[in-house]
C-alpha cells in the first residue's frame, strides 16, 4: 500500500433560473476526473450550454473508456489526457462551449492534470514535519490543517473570456479556437 487515499465527490448546484445548469463532470473508476464549464454566455443567443457541456463530458468518458483498454495507454499520461480531450470535442455535435479541466491520479499518487480556461484547480496537503530520525510525523486525524501546494492559473484572453473549447457546430474561425494542446499541464 503506497499510504495514498481519494475521497471524491461532485455535486452539481445548477442556478435555480438554469434549469438543468451548464456544468457536467465525470469520474473514471480507472483514476479519472474531469469538470466542464458551459459558457453560459451562449443562453443570449437560445443556446443551452449545458448540453454542450454534458455532450463533452460523455464522449470524452467514453474516450478514456475505450483507450484504457488500448496497449500503451497510460504511458504519457499528460498526452493522453489532451488525446482524450480532443476524441471527445471531435464527437460533439451541440452548439456551445465550456472549459475543461482533467486530472489522473495514478496508483502511486502522482496526479497529472491538463487545464484549459478559468475554472482550474487547487492541491491541497496537510504539512508534515520530520521528526530527529528523520521519520514523518504526521498531524492528528481530526487536527486536519491543510496547506496550498499547487494550483492553476486563469487561462483568459481577456477579462471574462477565458479560453474554451468550443464544438465545431459553432463555426468559429480557425484562429479564435482553443484546442485541448493549448491547456496547462
Amino acid at each position: 500500500s503506497t499510504g495514498v487515499r481519494l475521497d471524491a465527490g461532485i455535486a452539481v448546484l445548477p442556478h435555480p433560473e438554469k434549469a438543468r445548469g451548464e456544468d457536467s463532470f465525470f469520474i473514471n473508476g480507472g483514476g479519472y476526473f474531469a469538470v466542464f464549464d458551459g459558457v453560459g454566455g451562449w443562453a443570449s443567443m437560445g443556446v443551452d450550454a449545458g448540453a454542450f457541456s454534458r455532450s463533452l463530458a460523455a464522449n470524452t468518458a467514453d474516450a478514456v473508456a475505450v483507450m484504457l483498454s488500448l496497449e500503451g495507454f497510460g504511458k504519457d499520461t499528460a498526452s493522453d489526457l489532451e488525446l482524450a480531450l480532443e476524441t471527445g470535442l471531435s464527437e460533439v455535435t451541440v452548439l456551445g462551449s465550456a472549459t475543461a479541466c482533467m486530472l489522473y491520479i495514478s496508483s502511486d499518487g502522482v496526479a497529472t492534470i491538463l487545464n484549459l480556461g478559468d475554472s482550474g484547480f487547487h492541491v491541497f496537503r496537510p504539512p508534515s514535519s520530520a521528526d530527529d530520525d528523520g521519520e514523518t510525523i504526521r498531524p492528528a486525524e481530526e487536527a486536519r490543517p491543510m496547506q496550498l501546494v499547487a494550483k492553476s492559473r486563469a487561462m483568459q484572453h481577456s477579462f471574462n473570456f477565458p479560453y474554451q473549447l468550443t464544438s465545431k457546430a459553432a463555426d468559429v474561425a480557425a484562429h479564435q479556437l482553443d484546442l485541448p494542446s493549448d491547456g496547462e499541464r
